[in-house]
């Protein structure tokens, strides 16, 4: 009898083990495997918010990329693989949120290994200030030929079907990420409307910013990372070009309020040090690293009092919208199909020859930009106080 009752639960727990696995798979909440998408059932992929990771690590296996983007949410937002400054190459856009310099290493690690010889890097001032070496739901194992049983069986996965299904099917749902990695900019839009404006959107994000910035201190182990990355791509004889993000005026407000201007000036020294000096051992000439932080028409955006208005280039002080992210890289590539070449005070190769004469040119453009925007400066100003005002 009891011998029987054994059978009978194995049998009911095979039958429910295999239902998981095949709803997980044919659900695929994460987007990572090939499984039908069926729309109001299980199209659109939500989860994809909260397990961005492990949705870009299966998909630069699966589409096996010849161009991939690295960086943090402003790459991950404002930079289109799939530009036509790449000539139609096959590229994906892997760049995650406060995604770390070991991140890099690994993703760039297992693109070169997949195939990938074109590199378009951000190296942002936040990247090296993270508290962790990779974030909780990066997944090494991810990285390997196949998918780990975890995504097929789990509870996580289940619970993440489940609500992918009751998403689809009240159809108020957007894709978070693009089929190329790029995060879905109507889902941008989408929540910029909902926050009440542009105007909200900033000050929101940039109390959160402040605060972050205020306990940050760069990571030795960050930068070990960084040249560990820059090593491997020297000596794999990949092409890769750097450049740092160009943030809105307010946000290097905030940058020089929580850390100070000169901090960030001797960011920027060492990454070009790092880049120069990994080269040098390589018998290679530097990666070309530009500089897209300033002050420009782009740069000094007005941030509209009204809710119902619109901006241009930035959904945040941080985060760039797509259509600057196309004429950042007509500037890199020497292209012009968004208009890039009209925007020749829009970012500058950065040397150890020429930063000095940069930083001085930046801090003449931030005295002029300081008080020519009063109520920029005072809103900024009030985040260290907490007057604080929505």
């Amino acid at each position: 009898m009891w011998r029987k009752f054994s059978i009978k639960i194995l049998a009911l727990s095979s039958i429910v083990i295999s239902f998981v696995i095949g709803f997980n798979w044919f659900i695929d909440p994460f987007d990572i495997f090939d499984s039908p998408a069926i729309p109001h059932l299980n199209s659109i992929k939500t989860e994809t918010e909260h397990r961005d990771r492990i949705f870009k690590e299966r998909n630069l296996i699966r589409i096996k990329p010849l161009l991939c983007v690295l960086g943090n949410s402003s790459a991950d937002i404002g930079i289109d693989p799939q530009n036509v400054n790449f000539g139609g190459i096959r590229g994906f856009n892997a760049a995650m949120n406060s995604m770390t310099p070991t991140e890099y290493e690994y993703i760039l690690n297992t693109a070169i290994g997949n195939g990938c010889r074109n590199f378009i890097i951000s190296t942002d001032y936040r990247n090296f200030g993270e508290t962790f070496l990779t974030k909780d739901t990066f997944d090494k194992e991810a990285l390997g030929k196949s998918v780990p049983i975890k995504y097929y069986i789990s509870y996580d996965a289940l619970q993440s079907s489940v609500e992918t299904v009751i998403r689809n099917i009240s159809g108020s749902s957007l894709d978070i990420y693009l089929k190329n990695g790029q995060h879905n900019f109507m889902y941008m839009l989408k929540g910029t409307e909902k926050g009440e404006g542009y105007k909200k959107s900033f000050r929101t994000s940039e109390a959160a910013y402040y605060h972050f910035y205020l306990h940050l201190d760069l990571q030795d182990q960050h930068w070990q990372a960084w040249e560990r990355v820059l090593n491997k791509a020297y000596k794999e004889g990949v092409k890769v070009t750097l450049f740092i993000s160009p943030c809105h005026a307010r946000h290097l407000e905030i940058l020089s309020l929580s850390q100070g201007w000169s901090k960030f000036e001797e960011f920027k020294k060492r990454l070009i040090a790092t880049n120069e000096r990994i080269a040098f051992q390589n018998g290679k000439k530097p990666f070309v690293l530009w500089d897209f932080t300033g002050y420009n028409k782009f740069t000094t955006e007005i941030v509209p009092d009204d809710p119902g208005a619109k901006m241009k280039w930035y959904w945040d002080s941080m985060h760039y919208k797509k259509e600057l992210g196309d004429i950042l890289l007509d500037r890199i590539f020497d292209g012009n199909f968004s208009g890039g070449q009209n925007y020749a005070d829009f970012g500058v190769k950065l040397t150890s020859q020429n930063i000095e004469a940069h930083l001085v040119l930046l801090r003449a453009q931030r005295e002029e930009w300081e008080s020519s925007h009063p109520q920029d400066v005072s809103e900024i100003a009030a985040l260290s106080n907490n007057q604080i005002r929505y």
